[in-house]
């Protein structure tokens, strides 16, 4: 079992893609807190193996509410999230050789619920909407085979509409905040506009060739959201970057085709040509307007 699945196996319900046509029938209407906990109870039961008696549902419950309250570190989140994910790959596979692991670190509890609460958080869910007691009941029905109120289907469909509906508010605000923040930008007298819409100033005037749509370009790239928090940095990594000029987002096509070799440019992207309303899952919320210092060092 690879490091991969395992992570993909905990992220199962915190990153939900949607589609059109999600039912709405009156259960859209119930309590998240309880849907969630359903999913969560089954997803633990049936991938890990783990039974219900083996967790501490204070420390899960408190911890997950930590996290949400923004209450934890980046750090300690971080560290939860490497152990519990060591933990799932020895639950996995104790769970497909056949076994049951007799004892359980006393810190999986916490730590499943600084993971679950973190990504909750991303979503834009909020602590004060979550119910802990209802979030225990159901994953001790869920994970105990006793009597739920909903069923998973109808589990499913609670957590998918409410997340739909956080989804698209945060979208709104998003693509409001971005045109108010674009037409601030227009006013700097500096700054240049391409046909297409995306704004940039010229740090560093390069004098080289300018590569083509059909070019693979070496480039340095610092990305950051508009209040400035860093989502991507080839820079901070240390490492130089290539890629074809068509792999990457419309707004870096469009910027890389006017740049010459040896230009370093602040780029502003608007939401329309960067990852536009479905965002990037874990990394890029919907409608975000995306700010890169972009380096180009050459082309092939």
């Amino acid at each position: 079992m690879n490091m991969r699945r395992v992570t993909l196996l905990l992220c199962l319900f915190l990153f939900v893609q949607f589609g059109e046509g999600i039912a709405q029938s009156k259960k859209t209407k119930d309590n998240f807190s309880y849907a969630f906990g359903i999913l969560i109870g089954n997803n633990l039961s049936e991938q890990l193996g783990l039974d219900y008696k083996q967790l501490d549902m204070k420390a899960f419950g408190q911890n997950l509410v930590a996290a949400l309250s923004g209450k934890k570190t980046e750090e300690e989140l971080s560290k939860a999230s490497i152990d519990i994910q060591q933990s799932a790959q020895a639950l996995i596979e104790a769970k497909g050789n056949g076994e049951k692991l007799a004892n359980i670190d006393e810190n999986i509890s916490k730590n499943f619920g600084l993971f679950f609460g973190s990504g909750l958080k991303q979503q834009g869910y909020s602590a004060d909407a979550f119910k802990v007691k209802d979030f225990s009941k159901a994953m001790k029905a869920s994970m105990s085979n006793g009597k739920a109120k909903m069923t998973t289907e109808e589990a499913e469909e609670v957590v998918n509409a409410k997340s739909k509906e956080l989804q698209d508010a945060v979208a709104k605000e998003n693509l409001e905040t971005g045109i108010k923040y674009l037409a601030e930008i227009a006013k700097k007298p500096n700054v240049k506009k391409t046909e297409s819409g995306v704004y940039y100033e010229i740090l560093t005037a390069g004098e080289g060739e300018i590569p083509s749509s059909k070019n693979t370009v070496t480039v340095h790239y610092h990305g950051t959201f508009i209040d400035g928090k860093v989502f991507d940095s080839s820079v901070d990594r240390g490492e130089t970057i290539q890629f074809g000029v068509t792999q990457v987002i419309q707004g870096w096509q469009d910027i890389l085709v006017l740049m010459p070799v040896g230009s370093k440019w602040r780029v502003y992207i608007p939401a329309s040509l960067a990852y536009g309303e479905m965002g990037s899952p874990g990394a890029i919320p919907p409608n975000s307007t995306l700010i890169f210092d972009i380096e180009l060092f050459d082309f092939e």
